[in-house]
C-alpha cells in the first residue's frame, strides 16, 4: 500500500534531508555546546562571547598580572576541556499518522504505527572539527507500508559525517550564531540503496544559524531565540540509471515484443543528484523547554532515459516530460530535558509532494498522512560526563532528534 508520506521510493530523499539540516543540529549546536566550561552557566557562556571579563577570576575579583595571569590562565584552559563525544545520543522514536486515530477519517481504514531507533555517535577534535557515525533501523507495526515481511525490521543506510563549525561573528556575538560546513558519506545499507544498485551517496553541507536574545539571559522565560538556514547537495552513485533490483535476471517483455532477461524493476530512472534547502527556527520557552520549527524543500533530479526504439523507429518524447521531482516537509516540536541524560520530544510533521496528481500545489502543512511523533532521547554525552565527572552540554531535542544530525 503506498502512501505519501516516507514512501519506500523516497527512503533516499529523506535520509538526504539529514544532509541540509544535520550540519546546523551536529555542527552548529552540538560544537556550541561542546566548547562550553564546565560549571559554567548561560550568563558565563554571553559574556565570554561577547569578550566580557568574567568576574572572580584571580580570587577577590582582582586581575591578576605577569606569572600569576599566566598560570591562572592555564588553569581556566584545562577547565575549559570539552566532551569529545558531544552530540551522541540514542533515539527511540514512535510516530503515527493522524488518520490512525479515527476510523472514519479514510475510505479505507490503513492505520500507521512506527518506530525508529537511531544510535548516533560524534568525536570532536580542537572544538571545530566534529567526525559522526549515525545508524537507523525502522520498524512499521501495522501494514502500511510497501515492506516485503509484515513487520519488518528496516535498517537504513549509515551515516558517515564529518563537519566545520565555528562562531558567525559576522552575524553577532551571540553564542547561537554559528555558521558549519561539512561532508556526508551514505554507504548502500538498506533495501532501498543496495534495490537502486547504489554504491553510495555523497555531497557536501552548509548552514548558517543567527541567534539573538528575547527577553535576555537574566530572565526566567523566553531568553533566547535563533533561525538559520541549510543547503546541501548530494549524488547518488548508482551501477544503473534505473531500479535493478537485488536478484537475478528475470525474462520480461521489451518495448519491440521481444523476450528478454533483465534485472530492471520498474522504468523510472532514479534520482542522480538532490538539491535540498531549509529554513529553521527555535525559541528557548524556559531552560529546559524548547519549541523548533523547519521547513525542508527536497529537490531530486532524475536521470533521463535513453531512446526507445520500436519497428527500428525511435520513439518520440512527450513534449511534457519532466526528470524534476520536488517534495516538502514541514515539522514542529516541543522537546523538554527533565534530566541532562534525558529528553522527551512531542512534534507533528507534514511529507509530501510540492504539486498533487492535478497539477495543483498541495499544502505544505497538512496531508491524509500527516504524522504525530513521541522521541525519547539518551544524551550519551551526558552519561559520559556522569562517569568522568564533567558538565554535560545543554541540547535541545529538537537540535539532536529532528534536525538530522
Amino acid at each position: 500500500m503506498t502512501r505519501p508520506i516516507r514512501p519506500i521510493p523516497y527512503l533516499a530523499a529523506i535520509s538526504a534531508i539529514g544532509l541540509a539540516v544535520g550540519t546546523f543540529a551536529t555542527s552548529a549546536s552540538a560544537a556550541d555546546d561542546a566548547v562550553k566550561p564546565a560549571g559554567e552557566g548561560k550568563e558565563k557562556v554571553v559574556a565570554d562571547a561577547e569578550g566580557a571579563p568574567a568576574g572572580g577570576v584571580g580570587g577577590g575579583g582582582e586581575t591578576p598580572t605577569g606569572d600569576s595571569a599566566g598560570a591562572q590562565g592555564e588553569k581556566e584552559e584545562e577547565k575549559k576541556k570539552t566532551n569529545p563525544f558531544a552530540g551522541s545520543i540514542f533515539l527511540f522514536d514512535q510516530s503515527a499518522t493522524v488518520n490512525s486515530f479515527s476510523k472514519g477519517s479514510q475510505l479505507s481504514y490503513s492505520p500507521s504505527y512506527e518506530w525508529w531507533i537511531s544510535p548516533r555517535f560524534y568525536y570532536t577534535v580542537k572544538d571545530h572539527f566534529k567526525f559522526g557515525a549515525r545508524f537507523d533501523l525502522f520498524k512499521e507495526f501495522t501494514n502500511h507500508e510497501e515492506t516485503t515481511e509484515a513487520r519488518e525490521w528496516r535498517p537504513g543506510d549509515p551515516w558517515l559525517t564529518a563537519s566545520y563549525s565555528n562562531k558567525a561573528t559576522f552575524l553577532g556575538k551571540h553564542p547561537k550564531s554559528r555558521f558549519a560546513l561539512g561532508v556526508l558519506l551514505r554507504p548502500p545499507l538498506s533495501k532501498e540503496s543496495r534495490a537502486n544498485s547504489q554504491y553510495f551517496a555523497f555531497g557536501p553541507t552548509a548552514s548558517l544559524t543567527f541567534g539573538f536574545d528575547v527577553a535576555g539571559s537574566k530572565s526566567k522565560l523566553f531568553q533566547s531565540a535563533s533561525i538559520g538556514v541549510s543547503a546541501s547537495y548530494s549524488h547518488a552513485f548508482t551501477k544503473y540509471t534505473t531500479p535493478n533490483g537485488l536478484k537475478d535476471d528475470r525474462p520480461r517483455t521489451s518495448v519491440d515484443d521481444q523476450v528478454i532477461l533483465d534485472s530492471q524493476v520498474r522504468s523510472s530512472t532514479l534520482a542522480g543528484n538532490s538539491l535540498i534547502y531549509a529554513l529553521n527556527g527555535g525559541i528557548d520557552i524556559l531552560e529546559n523547554l524548547n519549541f523548533g520549527a523547519s521547513m525542508i524543500w527536497i529537490n531530486q533530479f532524475a536521470y533521463t532515459p535513453p531512446d526507445a526504439n520500436y519497428g527500428g523507429s525511435t520513439v518520440p518524447r512527450g513534449p511534457n516530460d519532466t526528470h524534476f521531482r520536488q517534495l516538502s516537509w514541514f515539522l514542529m516540536s516541543i522537546d523538554y530535558e527533565p534530566i541532562k541524560e534525558l529528553g522527551v520530544s512531542l512534534g507533528y510533521y507534514n511529507l509530501n509532494t510540492v504539486v498533487g496528481l492535478d497539477g495543483k500545489y498541495r499544502n505544505p502543512l497538512w496531508s491524509p498522512d500527516n504524522r504525530v511523533f513521541l522521541s525519547l532521547t539518551a544524551n550519551l554525552d551526558a552519561i559520559y560526563d556522569d562517569f568522568t565527572n564533567k558538565s554535560a552540554p545543554k541540547q535541545t531535542a529538537i537540535d539532536k532528534v529532528r534536525l538530522f544530525q
